[in-house]
């Protein structure tokens, strides 16, 4: 059985043909989902193999859009974006560095900067993120010289770096 959580303003149809057991959700109103994140529950499904099912999602131009999905909690992402924090450049540096991150989903983000004490001493961005490619300066002028940490955390998602501080 499958059922689409949460958005019963969304027709629901399936139908098993060939072999496949196709589903559909859609708006003849062109009524969007009620959130950013939409689950589709698989009831009975603990034989069923990830690979064995393919999601397409577009919108309301036909356009794919990107996915993700989790089983017991492990997240599988789709689309040319993945979770990655580029290095840092430059690296050393005085008093500014360029930090370049992409999100495979959209998401809520955290990056910061850390002493090697683990104290937090920095805030650099703290918020919502959409999916694609993103990118902050740190300016550490008001720090002394010495070795920092960056961390990027994107839901239960963490990546983190070192940096050099050289005054």
């Amino acid at each position: 059985e499958i059922e689409l959580k949460d958005n019963s303003h969304i027709t629901q149809d399936s139908h098993f043909h060939n072999g496949l057991n196709q589903y559909l959700a859609y708006s003849l109103f062109n009524q969007p989902f009620d959130s950013r994140t939409t689950e589709i529950l698989l009831m009975g499904a603990g034989l069923i193999d990830l690979d064995d099912i393919q999601i397409t999602i577009s919108d309301i131009n036909g356009d794919a859009l990107y996915l993700s999905h989790s089983k017991s909690g492990e997240k599988y992402q789709t689309g040319p974006y993945k979770f990655e924090m580029e290095e840092l450049y430059p690296n050393p540096f005085n008093p500014s560095t360029q930090i370049s991150f992409s999100l495979a989903m959209d998401d809520y983000v955290k990056l910061s900067a850390y002493n090697i004490r683990g104290n937090e001493v920095d805030v650099i961005f703290e918020g919502a993120q959409g999916v694609g490619q993103h990118s902050y300066t740190w300016n550490a002028s008001n720090l002394p010289s010495g070795v920092y940490y960056i961390r990027l955390q994107a839901g239960s998602l963490v990546s983190s770096q070192k940096a050099l501080l050289i005054k």
